[in-house]
């Protein structure tokens, strides 16, 4: 047997589809990985999907002139883009932050997510001192849920009168039990 990080994949299966053991191959039936035949042609495996990406647009004057998403689902997978506090932007850094996860939440509504499927966040600061206010209203939010969560400091974000931007990654239906 081939054994790799996450799965085991039976040597008559490797054999049976003519895959190299470095090929990758998905046992997720709403995912695809494309594998090589011997002579290094690429294939989809028969049998399964490819996973759809969706794009989901937020109401940021950026995303058109930048060119991005508000957030991307593919499969059970969201990852919300770095998300700044646009209407909000002379507010203090604690109300800064729920609007943006006001704003988030929103946005993973319309992924078919909620905030308990978020796994991690990344908030980014542009002062250290901000980073209780940031921190408590944060957890005012996650403090149930508890994601994995990163915070740094930064010079500076798009807009100068912006204190924190956050972005988040969500995976529908993995909301803890309590």
């Amino acid at each position: 047997m081939y054994q790799g990080t996450t799965s085991v994949v039976p040597q008559s299966l490797i054999e049976e589809k003519g895959l190299e053991p470095l090929s990758l191959v998905a046992l997720d039936p709403h995912l695809v990985a494309p594998t090589r035949r011997p002579g290094g042609k690429i294939r989809q495996d028969k049998g399964h999907k490819m996973s759809t990406r969706q794009n989901i647009p937020g109401t940021s004057p950026y995303e058109p002139v930048i060119g991005f998403s508000r957030a991307v689902r593919v499969g059970q997978s969201v990852y919300v883009a770095g998300t700044g506090p646009v209407g909000a932007d002379l507010a203090d850094p604690g109300t800064q932050t729920r609007h943006i996860l006001e704003i988030i939440r929103g946005v993973l509504e319309k992924a078919g997510a909620r905030l308990e499927d978020v796994v991690r966040t990344r908030m980014y600061l542009t002062d250290v001192d901000d980073w209780e206010a940031v921190g408590k209203a944060h957890g005012e939010f996650f403090g149930a849920i508890r994601p994995a969560a990163t915070m740094v400091v930064v010079a500076a974000l798009l807009q100068p009168t912006w204190r924190v931007e956050i972005e988040a990654d969500a995976v529908i239906g993995a909301a803890t039990q309590h």
